[in-house]
C-alpha cells in the first residue's frame, strides 16, 4: 500500500533582516525570503504568516508608530504592505516603484528613509530616498531622491531628531544631513562594522573590526533646525528653490571629537545597540557571547551561550528600575577614561544598579537561529531555528547534490530536499 507525501517549500533565512518585537513583547516578527513569521515570544510557536510580496525578498519590517497593532512590510518588489497582525489581513499596498533596501520610518510614521539601485551598463548606481506617506489621499504620496551614494549600504540609521541619516558604506562612516543636504564621510583608522545612535544623547556608538566600541559626537550643532518643527524645516527648504534641484555638498572629517572607548571582543564587534533609556549597550561579535555594558559604570556582563556568530541585537521596550542621578554620556565616558577603567570592571560608580525589567532581546545568529533571552536571569528562554545545510544556511540559487541534502527541519520535525529551481 502506497503512502501519499505532501511537499511543502520551507526554509531560508531567518537573520538576513533584522526581526523585530510588537510593543506588548508578545510577538516577534521574522523575516523569512519573502515571507513574514509571526513568533509567540513566550512560546516561540509560529502564530501567524504575511506574505503579500509573492516571491520578492523582504528587506525590512516595523510597527507602524501610528497603531501599534499594525506593520509594515518592505520588499525588493518595490512595495510597502501595511497589515493588521493580529488577524493576518492587508490593509494596504503601496506601490513605491523601486527596490527598497534598509529602510526607516520616522517616530510620527510620516515618512520613510530607503536605499535603493538601478543598473547601468554592468553597475549598480545606489541612491537615498525619502518617501511621504499620505494618509487621507493614497495618490498624494511623494517619493523624492536625496543623494547618489559611493556604493551599496551595509548598515543604516536615523538620528533621534531625525535631521540624520547614517550609513556604512565599506566600512566607512557617513552622514546625511537631510534639511541641509551635506553629506559628510569620516575617516578613521579603525574599519567600522556596525554603528547606533544613542537614544538620549547626539552620540553614535561604532563597532570596529578590532572589536572596539567608540562613541563619536561627530554631529555640528543644527543650528536654525535644531528647535523647528518637520513642516517647518521642510518650509524652509523648499523656499527660494525646489527641493530637488538642490545640490549635495560633501564633506571629510579626519578628526572629531570621541569620548570613551569600550573593548571586549577579541574580534569584530559586528552588532550593537542601546537600550532605550541609554542605560545599556549590548554587543556582539564572533565569539559568540552577548555582551552587556553598563553605561554609567562601565561594568559589563555575558550571556556565553549564543554559541555562534551575533549578526544583529533587538531589544523589547525597556522599564528599568533606574535611581540613576542624571549625568551626560560623555561626562560618564570621559570620567570612566580618567580612572583607567575603559570598559572595565573597576571604573567609580556615578550611578547605582540599574536592572531592566521585563525586557526580553532577540539574538540574531549565523547558524540561521533566533535565542530570545530574558533579561532578568539573562537565560535562554526560547530559540526559533531554521534549517541549516554543512553548518551554514544554503542560498536560495546555491546547487546542492540532492543525495547530500537530507535534513530535517527543527520546527515541524519535516524532512527536507533540495527542491527544483524556481521558473
Amino acid at each position: 500500500m502506497s503512502e501519499s507525501w505532501k511537499t511543502y517549500k520551507i526554509g531560508g533565512s531567518y537573520t538576513e533582516v533584522p526581526c523585530k518585537f510588537s510593543p506588548n513583547k508578545q510577538h516577534l516578527f521574522v523575516c523569512c525570503e519573502s515571507n513574514v513569521e509571526i513568533y509567540s515570544v513566550q512560546s516561540a510557536k509560529r502564530i501567524g504568516l504575511l506574505n503579500e510580496h509573492k516571491g520578492s525578498m523582504i528587506t525590512g519590517a516595523f510597527v507602524n508608530p501610528l497603531n501599534p497593532l499594525q506593520l509594515f512590510t518592505t520588499s525588493l518588489d518595490g512595495t510597502c504592505c501595511l497589515y493588521d497582525y493580529i488577524d493576518y489581513s492587508l490593509l494596504k499596498k503601496i506601490p513605491i516603484g523601486i527596490p527598497i533596501v534598509h529602510p526607516l520610518i520616522t517616530k510620527k510614521g510620516r515618512k520613510m528613509y530607503f536605499t535603493s539601485y538601478k543598473r547601468e551598463e554592468n553597475k549598480e548606481i545606489w541612491m537615498l530616498y525619502e518617501y511621504t506617506f499620505d494618509e487621507e489621499n493614497d495618490n498624494e504620496n511623494i517619493l523624492k531622491k536625496i543623494c547618489n551614494l559611493p556604493g551599496p549600504v551595509t548598515k543604516m540609521g536615523l538620528s533621534q531628531e531625525e535631521s540624520y541619516v547614517t550609513f556604512i558604506i565599506n566600512k566607512t562612516l557617513y552622514t546625511v544631513n537631510i534639511y541641509e543636504l551635506v553629506m559628510t564621510k569620516y575617516v578613521n583608522n579603525c574599519k567600522v562594522e556596525t554603528m547606533a545612535f544613542h537614544p538620549k544623547e547626539k552620540c553614535i556608538a561604532i563597532g570596529d573590526n578590532n572589536g572596539s566600541i567608540e562613541f563619536w559626537y561627530c554631529f555640528e550643532n543644527d543650528g536654525k533646525y535644531k528647535e523647528m518643527k518637520d513642516d517647518e524645516k521642510r518650509k524652509d527648504i523648499e523656499e527660494g528653490e525646489e527641493e530637488n534641484e538642490r545640490k549635495m555638498s560633501y564633506v571629510t572629517l579626519r578628526t572629531f571629537k570621541k569620548s570613551g572607548k569600550f573593548h571586549w571582543h577579541a574580534f569584530g564587534c559586528l552588532s550593537i545597540n542601546f537600550s532605550s533609556d541609554g542605560l545599556y549597550l549590548y554587543s556582539g561579535g564572533n565569539e559568540g557571547v552577548l555582551v552587556i555594558w553598563q553605561l554609567t559604570t562601565g561594568k559589563k556582563q555575558f550571556v556565553p551561550t549564543i554559541q555562534s556568530t551575533i549578526r544583529s541585537i533587538e531589544i523589547s521596550s525597556t522599564v528599568s528600575s533606574s535611581v540613576a542621578r542624571t549625568v551626560s554620556l560623555s561626562t560618564t565616558l570621559a570620567n570612566l577614561n580618567n580612572n583607567g577603567a575603559s570598559g572595565g570592571t573597576g571604573a567609580k560608580t556615578v550611578a547605582s544598579t540599574s536592572r531592566i525589567l521585563g525586557t526580553y532581546f532577540a539574538v540574531s545568529c549565523e547558524d540561521n537561529t533566533i535565542r530570545i533571552i530574558n533579561s532578568s536571569n539573562l537565560k535562554t528562554h526560547k530559540i526559533i531555528k531554521g534549517i541549516k545545510y554543512n553548518g551554514r544556511v544554503p542560498t536560495c540559487n546555491e546547487s546542492i547534490n540532492r543525495e547530500k541534502m537530507i535534513q530535517i527541519e527543527p520546527n515541524t520535525n519535516s524532512m527536507v530536499f533540495e527542491g527544483p529551481k524556481p521558473r
